[in-house]
């Protein structure tokens, strides 16, 4: 389902970045990727393609923007978004499919199966949220037709 999630098993999240793009007089925020920082000092990059991918990076500006921005001309920036974040090692990683095919959400859990961060997901959006707001929405799509399978990486 997610090319290379495993990648986030052992790490500790020290710091989550969202990428501010200045073109032309004009902010976006880029709504497709989030920047993750480490405590062994790697960083991992999570987007939304066509599919959900995560990247290794070399450092933490090796990221990927997707768009049509001018990288010559435009200033890109990490706008830290730490505020829901507590530390701790990934022990387990659950992805959330609704139905057979609708990846929707990405949650990260300590050894004690404690709520470290989640993610929801849309076509082309991922979205950082908190323990309240990811039961919120897993009870919405458990109530749909189509139910909800989870999948346990650890």
């Amino acid at each position: 389902m997610i090319k290379n999630i495993d990648c986030f098993l052992k790490k500790e999240i020290t710091a989550l970045y969202k990428i501010l793009v200045h073109e032309d007089g004009y902010n976006d925020e880029l709504t497709d990727t989030y920047i993750i920082a480490c405590s062994d000092n790697s960083y991992l990059q999570i987007l939304i393609e066509e599919d959900v991918v995560v990247r290794k990076m070399e450092s933490v500006t090796d990221y990927v923007v997707l768009g049509e921005y001018d990288i010559k001309e435009s200033n890109f920036v990490l706008i830290s978004c730490n505020s829901i974040l507590n530390n701790t090692v990934i022990n387990t990683v659950e992805t959330y499919v609704n139905g057979d095919s609708y990846l929707f959400a990405i949650r990260f859990l300590d050894a004690q199966k404690q709520y470290i961060a989640g993610f929801t997901l849309g076509f082309d959006e991922i979205q950082l949220i908190d323990e309240a707001e990811f039961e919120m929405m897993l009870t919405t799509y458990t109530k749909t037709e189509a139910g909800v399978k989870k999948q346990l990486i650890s």
